[in-house]
Parts: structure tokens; C-alpha cells; sequence
């Protein structure tokens, strides 16, 4: 489109003005996903920079300036930086030199993070290397669905971009979405999981078909996406959907490729997935801890920190990108849910039961299932007509959870956000209550 064209060249030619700083980025994630050795010696040397200037500029990393590798260094819980936050600062930059960021807070208590000119670069560099992995390059037109909308009209003008607030995510805000996709024949979709299900589930319930739209490519972001939510998607959207993993205060850590994986961004981070009580690396097939160490994190140095989520480690892809892989990021340790006995129930199963339900019932377009006690529990429910019998959605989470478990259903209009924007399909109250919850 020449719209597009435009943008793009716009875009290029104000980089090159620049210095090219994003265009070189972009080349140096290209090169190091090529498996170029260059490439990925370039990334044990950022490596070890980040460690010596870490050691040698902040007063807490200067207890380990003797280090020999990465793993001379503890584990970083974000709670250690809320107590110590001065001594993480590097003293080689002004506070006046550097961009904030701040995590949202959903999990816990939000956190002021400071990033330099180079690390705003890479992130940029990041969405546009992985954007193309989902088909759309700088100045497609494309619809952005986040509560953090803090760009101007003339931003959001140059990138071709049309943002959506879901803070009120109704049937009408539904409705009025999935309209616009029509009418105004989107292309590429960006947005938390929660909203763009939700606008699928619509679109289905009412009869909608590929053909009705101009959708080639959708990005997740911000919550997991769970392979029936990535069916029911590409089902109704006839497009590739792609999930990416992404935090505020780093940047892209991995992306789905088209088979599938995730493939950790190891050019700008180096990710250990490491056993939930113990500091050691989980095998392929099992569940662990995401540490990041971020190599672009000069200003408040992130080095082996504890990201609050769950990863599943990967033998291999049948694609040909060599990096880490992960099979599933599972979210957040307080996503676990126990049943009536104390019994753990996988998150998956969650969601499974919660489909049979809705297959069976038609109405449902999001739920939302919190764990209010060890034994009682609430399902909230947005839905296009009333439900008829609730009784089968109760047997059908008793069978998971124990006969006695004791089950709510409330039917809001919408399902609240947190801070951040998100709305967790699963939510464990009695975690979030837990003293020494650090998410």
C-alpha cells in the first residue's frame, strides 16, 4: 500500500538522519538469528561488558566484582531492588540522561525502571524484527489494542496505527470492535489476548467467517495464549496468529515463530530457565523460573532477574532458528490453582473444562475464574443471553475441583482489569494474599 510505502520510507530515511541506531540494531538481531559466530561472539562480549560495568558503576553489583561468570551472581528478586534501589543506579549516567519506564503493578507493588538512548533503541529494533515474523512491517496499517496508550495523534499517524483502550470491555465495546475491523479492513492486530478472544468469541457466536474480514496477521501480547485460544483465532480470522513475550522493563524476550516455539531473544537477553525451589536449569519438558539477564540494561543493570513468570524449556524447533526455545510460557506462579484437597490443577485444565462449557452453553464470550478460599471459588461470566442451566457449568469444574467445592457464577457486563491492562483468565486470590508474594 503506498500509505505504507511512505511511512516507511519516512521512518528510514529520519534513522539514517540519526546515525541509523534502530536500522543497526535490527542488522545485529538479524545476523545473530542467522546463527552468524560473529554474531553471537558479539553477544558473550555485551555479556561480559554488562557484568564489569555493573560491578564497577553500581554499589550493588560491586560485591561481586570478583566474579568469574554469570552464575557468581545471586539470583535478583524484584524485592532486593525495592530495598536497595539507589545502590542498583549506575553512577556512570544522570538520572536527566535516561527514559523511565514503570511496570504496571498487577502482581504487587509498580517499579521505576531507567533505560538509556541505545536501550530505547533496541526495544523498537525488537517489535520490528519480530513484528515481521507475523507478515507486517513499519507503516502497515494495524490495530493496537492496549490500556498503555501514551503516543500522540501525530505518532500514531506516522505508524499507521489505530489504538483501542478495552478498559471497558462489554458486549457493546465488542461489538463496535469487530466492526471496525470490517469496515475499516485492518490487515494486522496487536493486542492482550483477553480482548482479541473475546472479539473472536463474538464473531463466531454470531456467524462471522475469514471472508468478512482483512485480517493476515494478529500478535498477542501481555497474557498467555493457550493453543484453543490460538484455534479459535486463526479459525475465525483465517490468519496467523503469533504470541510474544514481552516485559515493560526489558523489552522482547522470545516470539512464536510459525511451528509453534518460542524462541528466546537471545541477542539482546540471556535467558536461564531455572527449577521453581532451586537455582538450578530445568531439563526439556519441565517447568521453570524465567531469569533475565538484559544486555542493554546499563542504567539500572537487570542481571539474573527473577521476571515472576513460568517458562516450559523446549528440546527443539522444526524451524531454523537455532536460539533457546520454549515451548509455553506459563505465566505467573500465582496463576495455580489448588482444588478442595490442596491438589494443584494445572491452568490448562482450567481452561479445557471452561471450553467444553462454552461449546455446550453458546453465550460466553469471557470468564474469568478466581479461587476465593481453599474450597470456594468465583466465575465470572460476560455472555450475549442469559444461562439457562448453571448447573452444568458447576458439575463441570466439580469434576476438577472436588465435590464439595463450593462455585459462584457472577455475570458482570465486563471483566475489571487489572493495572495493567491485562484480565487473567485464572486468578488466585489466597497467593495474592500470601505475605511474601513478591509478583
Amino acid at each position: 500500500m503506498k500509505s505504507a510505502y511512505i511511512r516507511r520510507w519516512g521512518f528510514n530515511t529520519l534513522d539514517r538522519v540519526k546515525g541509523m541506531p534502530v536500522t543497526k540494531h535490527i542488522e545485529d538481531i538479524e545476523n545473530h538469528f542467522q546463527n552468524l559466530p560473529w554474531a553471537l561472539e558479539k553477544s558473550q562480549e555485551k555479556l561480559k561488558n554488562l557484568l564489569v560495568h555493573a560491578c564497577s558503576t553500581t554499589r550493588y553489583f560491586n560485591n561481586y566484582s570478583d566474579f568469574q561468570n554469570l552464575r557468581d551472581f545471586p539470583v535478583l528478586q524484584k524485592t532486593t531492588i525495592r530495598k536497595n534501589y539507589d545502590d542498583f543506579l549506575s553512577s556512570f549516567f544522570r538520572l536527566s540522561q535516561l527514559a523511565k519506564t514503570q511496570t504496571s503493578g498487577s502482581y504487587g507493588m509498580p517499579m521505576t525502571f531507567y533505560l538509556t538512548k541505545e536501550k530505547i533503541n533496541r526495544r523498537l529494533a525488537e517489535i520490528i524484527f519480530f513484528n515481521r515474523w507475523a507478515g507486517f512491517d513499519i507503516g502497515a496499517p494495524h490495530l493496537f489494542i492496549t490500556a498503555n496508550n501514551k503516543k500522540s495523534k501525530l505518532k500514531k499517524f506516522l505508524q499507521n496505527e489505530i489504538i483501542m483502550n478495552p478498559k471497558n470491555l462489554d458486549q457493546n465495546w465488542i461489538k463496535e470492535k469487530a466492526e471496525i475491523l470490517k469496515k475499516k479492513k485492518i490487515k494486522y492486530m496487536v493486542g492482550y489476548t483477553s480482548a482479541l478472544t473475546s472479539i473472536a468469541k463474538f464473531c463466531h457466536l454470531r456467524g462471522d467467517n475469514p471472508e468478512d474480514f482483512s485480517l493476515e496477521g494478529i500478535i498477542t501480547i501481555s497474557e498467555t495464549l493457550f493453543p484453543e485460544e490460538k484455534i479459535l483465532l486463526e479459525k475465525v480470522f483465517g490468519c496467523l496468529v503469533l504470541s510474544r513475550y514481552s516485559t515493560l522493563e526489558s523489552g522482547v524476550l522470545a516470539h512464536q515463530c510459525q511451528k509453534g516455539s518460542f524462541h528466546v531473544n537471545t541477542s539482546s537477553y540471556y535467558v536461564e530457565i531455572l527449577s521453581i525451589d532451586r537455582d538450578q536449569p530445568v531439563r526439556p519438558g519441565e517447568t521453570g523460573r524465567v531469569i533475565v539477564t538484559d544486555l542493554y540494561s546499563q542504567a539500572l543493570p537487570l542481571i539474573r532477574y527473577d521476571t515472576g513468570d513460568l517458562a516450559i524449556v523446549a528440546e527443539k524447533c522444526s524451524c531454523q532458528e537455532k536460539t533457546l526455545i520454549l515451548s509455553h510460557i506459563e505465566g505467573r506462579i500465582v496463576e495455580k490453582i489448588y482444588d478442595t484437597i490442596g491438589n494443584k490443577v494445572y491452568h490448562l485444565a482450567i481452561l479445557i473444562a471452561m471450553r467444553k462449557i462454552e461449546d455446550i452453553l453458546r453465550c460466553i464470550i469471557q470468564f474469568q475464574f478466581i479461587q476465593k478460599q481453599p474450597s470456594r471459588y468465583l466465575i465470572k461470566l460476560v455472555v450475549l443471553s442469559p444461562v439457562q442451566d448453571e448447573e452444568i457449568i458447576r458439575d463441570g469444574f466439580r469434576q476438577l475441583l472436588g465435590v464439595d467445592a463450593e462455585i459462584e457464577i457472577e455475570y458482570p457486563d465486563s471483566i475489571p482489569p487489572l493495572k495493567s491492562g491485562k484480565r487473567p483468565h485464572i486468578i488466585n486470590e489466597l497467593a495474592f494474599n500470601r505475605p511474601n508474594n513478591t509478583n
